[in-house]
């Protein structure tokens, strides 16, 4: 959102090897992927996290990050 879409990207990368070795929710790469404007690949994380059951979705409607996915 702030236009810093390299640095984002570098984020989501450093975050998919992390992954490999250790839990990340999805959640983060959704908020993430919002962020971007990439409201496609924010619901496929957000759907993933769904699926995890992750308690994070309880903040759905709160969390401002997210406040573009909301129409």
């Amino acid at each position: 959102m702030s236009g810093k879409r390299e640095e984002a990207q570098k984020v989501i990368d450093h975050l998919k090897e992390l992954s490999v070795h250790e839990y990340v929710t999805p959640y983060n790469f959704a908020v993430i992927y919002a962020g971007l404007g990439d409201k496609d690949e924010a619901f496929v994380w957000l759907n993933r996290a769904y699926q995890e059951r992750s308690y994070l979705l309880t903040y759905l409607t709160v969390d401002e990050r997210l406040d573009n996915l909301h129409r």
